[in-house]
């Protein structure tokens, strides 16, 4: 019953996209999900009040959590397969508090100097949080790229982020795609929107979020 952590220390950097696209996947994967939403904001919530009202799209739970959630999360694993947690872009005692129980933090990045100025702070929560919750695994994720990137622009930032040896480094690479903007004003995902191109980049990474929680391909076939 994996945790896992959309979060970081920068705001604007789609957590919130990644939080509720993956929820999508998994769910049609086969996954019983829920949705912490621990972010003020309430935009995954929002999103999932959308797409409930939607009778042509398979539902997804989410509920708001705020302050120390150690306790819910805990209490929350053992009733879904998965738990998405959507700590926001800012430190706070909810992200600091899930990083006690979590599985696997994935944070959002941009190839940007005002992203990377950030991963130090979040380099120590990590390690902190490591001291009491040893089977924490930390994954960078780069986000927003462009559309269009040349080869040495993607190999140069992934170059950066693996100067932070805290984290390990997502395979998937999330584009900026309207089609992404577009599903989170619809409570839906890229993979229900006309955008293979999107679908695929949110199959790659719900793939490697799969392989690194070790679920089993056989309990994850689709329907």
């Amino acid at each position: 019953m994996p945790i896992f952590i959309i979060g970081g220390q920068k705001g604007g950097t789609g957590k919130s996209t990644v939080a509720t696209n993956l929820a999508v996947a998994l769910q049609r994967a086969g996954r019983d999900i829920l949705i912490v939403d621990a972010d003020r904001q309430r935009t995954a919530s929002r999103w999932a009040g959308r797409r409930q009202n939607d009778e042509a799209l398979p539902s997804i739970t989410a509920t708001e959590c705020t302050g120390n959630i150690f306790h819910n999360l805990r209490d929350l694993c053992r009733r879904y397969d998965d738990l998405l947690v959507d700590a926001g872009g800012h430190d706070s005692v909810e992200l600091r508090s899930a990083l006690g129980i979590a599985d696997h933090l994935y944070s959002p990045v941009q190839a940007s100097q005002a992203d990377l100025e950030t991963l130090g702070t979040m380099t120590e929560l990590v390690e902190q949080a490591s001291a009491i919750n040893p089977r924490l695994k930390a994954h960078l994720l780069l986000t927003r790229t462009p559309t269009n990137p040349s080869v040495s622009d993607t190999r140069d930032a992934l170059e950066l982020l693996a100067t932070y040896p805290a984290f390990d480094i997502c395979r998937a690479i999330i584009r900026d795609r309207k089609a992404f903007k577009d599903a989170l004003f619809f409570g839906k995902a890229a993979i229900e929107m006309a955008d293979p191109k999107a679908a695929s980049e949110i199959d790659t990474l719900a793939n490697e979020i799969m392989d690194h929680a070790e679920i089993r391909r056989s309990e994850a076939a689709v329907a």
